[in-house]
């Protein structure tokens, strides 16, 4: 699995929604252009403090962070690395404020069997989301909840 998977991805037409998914756990947050379906748990949002190494200067420093888990579900299955997967579902620590996001944990999936995973908390490096992307429509519907 490709550990450097950014939420910015791709041109995007977005229907942002308050819909839930069946069991009100994911809220769907926005639909792109390729049909890709991003959810929120709404069940595990929380504040919390993160250690993150600065990239300017490579000292390790605190970021208050909104951690959310977001699941994409793909309309065609996905292959990265060798592995095909359907769904995504990812730990996001997001400062709100600095337009910055780090990933933490992750699973892919192809129906309900996992066929990778990983945790990239332990680095947490948090990157800029860039501009007119998904991504970034992503980041603001996740600040507002």
């Amino acid at each position: 699995m490709n550990t450097k998977t950014l939420l910015a991805v791709g041109a995007l037409a977005v229907v942002a929604t308050s819909a839930c998914a069946k069991d009100d756990r994911w809220r769907q947050i926005l639909k792109a252009d390729d049909a890709t379906t991003w959810y929120v748990d709404v069940t595990r949002l929380s504040v919390e403090s993160v250690t993150t190494v600065n990239p300017v200067d490579m000292k390790m420093e605190k970021v208050t962070a909104r951690v959310v888990w977001v699941k994409r579900v793909y309309p065609k299955p996905q292959t990265t690395l060798g592995e095909t997967y359907d769904t995504m579902v990812m730990q996001y620590f997001i400062d709100c404020e600095t337009h910055r996001f780090a990933r933490g944990q992750w699973v892919a999936r192809r129906g309900d069997s996992v066929v990778d995973s990983g945790d990239d908390s332990p680095t947490a490096r948090f990157i800029a989301v860039i501009p007119e992307t998904v991504g970034e429509v992503a980041m603001n519907a996740m600040c507002k909840l």
